[in-house]
This record gives structure tokens, sequence and C-alpha cells, in this order.
């Protein structure tokens, strides 16, 4: 049995952004409107197709509901750099990390992060894309400098790390076995892994057994 490890995503999972200051001429920065529209889940298991389904707006991933208030708003950190980050409004210390372009207005990012349990790699794969639209107007309350559409999405797959492995044991003994009983690993890690797999198997498109022929599982959770 495989226990006590400590999954880590650092680089990818959704951060506290703290700088608020700008730099250089900055023409984007400011509230706007934007509301999920749509959550998007696929599993692919070893040996069989894709099952890709709409699922209920409750099983977006917490980390991204958090930060994507209606309006959002939008920090031009460096029009220069073209660094950027989306924030809630209310809570501006609550946000991730984008790159913007200032002529075309379009928003995007991509990041990966790995950790490898008993043979197996599990990567976690970031991507957010989309643009700002300038229309102003009113939300909630807040002025608005116009809409953000944005495409978030997180996928998490389970390859072999070498040549002469593969993910039989990490995923019967360690995120099936974790998932079913918190006493088999660590606190954090069984935390993860239900963060991770529970819009799946809650929703009724991964079941616990299937756990153990797990390839990939992909939510997008699409904002207009």
């Amino acid at each position: 049995m495989i226990t006590g490890l400590a999954l880590s995503f650092s680089a990818c999972r959704v951060k506290n952004e703290q700088s608020t200051q700008l730099y250089g001429y900055d023409t984007l920065s400011g509230q706007y409107a934007t509301a999920l529209q749509s959550v998007k889940a696929t599993v692919k298991l070893k040996g069989d197709p894709e099952k890709v389904a709409s699922i209920p707006f409750t099983y977006a991933y917490k980390e991204v509901v958090q930060v994507m208030s209606d309006p959002i708003l939008f920090y031009f950190e460096d029009p220069i750099k073209g660094t950027a980050s989306i924030r809630n409004v209310s809570s501006t210390d609550r946000g991730f990390s984008v790159n913007a372009n200032a002529q075309s207005m379009a928003v995007f990012y991509s990041s990966a992060a790995n950790v490898v349990v008993s043979g197996c790699r599990l990567t976690e794969d970031v991507t957010r894309q989309g643009g700002l639209n300038a229309s102003p107007g009113t939300r909630n309350g807040y002025q608005t400098r116009g809409f953000l559409r944005l495409d978030y999405g997180m996928e998490y797959s389970w390859t072999a790390a070498t040549a002469t492995t593969d993910c039989t044991e990490a995923l019967t003994n360690f995120f099936s076995a974790c998932y079913q009983d918190a006493s088999v690993c660590a606190e954090a890690d069984y935390a993860l892994i239900h963060s991770i797999l529970d819009p799946f198997v809650l929703t009724g498109l991964l079941t616990v057994p299937e756990i153990e022929k797990l390839e990939r599982v992909r939510l997008v959770m699409e904002y207009r």
C-alpha cells in the first residue's frame, strides 16, 4: 500500500495574487462582466472511448468559482510584458495569472506540473483562453468596462513514468484506495484526489471501480 505521499501542484493551482501596482500604458484594467455558462466534463478510461458530458454548475472546480465573481476585476500588471491577473471583485487578493494582448484584448495562459507515484506520472495541465470585449455597462452594482469570455480548462492524466512501469499499482493502491479511505493516505492527498475526481464520480461519469483504469479527466468551465 502506498501511503503518506504529499501530492503537490504548486505551479498550477489557483493562487492568491497580492500585487496591484500597475506599470506601463494600461488600457484594459477594470471590472468586466462574466458568468459561468457551461461545465464540460471528459473521462477517458484505458481501452474505452472518451465520455463527454455537460454537468451541473455545482461541480465546477471550487478554486475557479471562488475567483470568478460577476463582474471580475482584471488587472494589467505589466502591459509591456503582457502579464495580468483575473481577480475576485470583492476579494482582490484571490485570483490567478494570465497573459493579455492590449491590441487584440486576447487573454491566454497555459502551464503544467506533475508528480510521480509508484512509477505513474500524474500531470495537471491548466489552460485559460479567451478575451475581453469593450462594452461599458453595469453588473451587480459595479461599473464595468465590458465583458470577459474565458474557457478555463483543467486536465489530469495518468501515464507511465518510464518504459518499464505502468499506472496499475498507483491507480489501484493509491488513487482508488485513497479516494475510498482517508486512513490509507495523507489528509492532503485525500482532499486533493477528491477535489480532482468528485465532479466525475458524483455525476456518474466515473465509477469508483473505474478509477483503476483512468487515463485522463478534464473539466472545462466556460464563462461568457
